[in-house]
């Protein structure tokens, strides 16, 4: 098993802190979703596979996550003259530069970004001595997220769910970021919905392709046809020697003998599909939805 990489580790720290530091100690009010909340949609719940098996995906929200995450912060005061007065030194600053012992700022806006664009959803749990004010900032990851729905104010608060134990979080405690989405009035929604069907057909030309040329279904190069029925040992002699000097690589000869064979291919091959074009299209599709062109 190949061993987790720095950021699986320090999401599996982050999992352990924060279970270690919230015990469910009561169930919050009874909302819309029930006293465990609305789980997200498929949307949401979807994203992390299509985010890892495509790379156009990898590759665009990368770009922009990277290019906003390196954008510099600025605190403004609006001074009584009414111009804006910046402020070098808050809280807040030192609070997203450094929000937690794991975490640096970049990582944090790009974590949150990619969120954004893959789940429609980002999660900010503020952690303080006694639940005053934060000292550091974790982020909660999407799928894990439940809303649970209050008739008055929309969200009573949230539940987090870590190795099937329910945490639940008050509506102060998290800084919930979604964008707009027609289909419902509580969760978010991501570009990577609107370019799922893109990224999977993406993936699945990758994946014939790759079929097309395996030991398992790749088609024989040419056909070696012994018209006349010669005996076993001089049959196996003539396919050694053939290999033996014109063979290679991965590269199949199919062998017969005793009569005439006609090969007729069936379907269509790579270049009547306009594979690399059609290939080409999707990823451009996708590099398009993320405004990653």
């Amino acid at each position: 098993m190949a061993e987790p990489s720095w950021f699986e580790q320090e999401l599996r720290r982050e999992d352990a802190l924060l279970a270690a530091r919230r015990s469910p100690s009561a169930v919050l009010p009874l909302g819309w979703g029930g006293a465990y909340g609305e789980p997200p949609p498929g949307p949401v719940t979807a994203s992390p596979v299509l985010y890892v098996n495509s790379g156009p995906v990898w590759t665009a929200v990368n770009a922009v996550s990277n290019r906003v995450a390196s954008t510099e912060f600025r605190l403004l005061e609006m001074r009584d003259d009414g111009d804006d007065e910046v402020v070098r030194r808050h809280p807040v600053l030192e609070l997203l530069r450094n929000p937690n012992e794991y975490l640096t700022g970049f990582w944090l806006i790009k974590v949150l970004v990619t969120d954004l664009l893959t789940a429609g959803n980002s999660y900010w749990f503020l952690a303080g001595p006694n639940r005053g004010a934060p000292s550091e900032i974790w982020r909660l990851r999407p799928q894990d997220v439940r809303i649970v729905r209050d008739r008055q104010t929309l969200v009573a608060g949230y539940i987090y769910e870590v190795e099937g134990t329910f945490i639940p979080l008050d509506r102060d405690e998290v800084i919930w970021i979604a964008y707009h989405n027609p289909l419902s009035d509580l969760y978010g929604i991501g570009a990577l919905a609107a370019a799922a069907l893109n990224a999977e057909s993406e993936r699945k030309m990758a994946e014939w392709n790759r079929s097309l040329f395996s030991r398992d279904h790749a088609v024989p190069a040419g056909i070696v046809n012994v018209v006349d029925d010669v005996p076993d040992n001089a049959f196996i002699r003539m396919q050694e020697e053939w290999r033996k000097s014109y063979g290679g690589g991965q590269r199949k000869t199919a062998f017969l003998r005793g009569g005439a064979v006609k090969y007729e291919p069936i379907g269509l091959n790579q270049t009547e599909l306009d594979f690399l074009n059609g290939l080409q299209w999707q990823e451009d599709a996708i590099y398009k939805v993320f405004g990653a062109y």
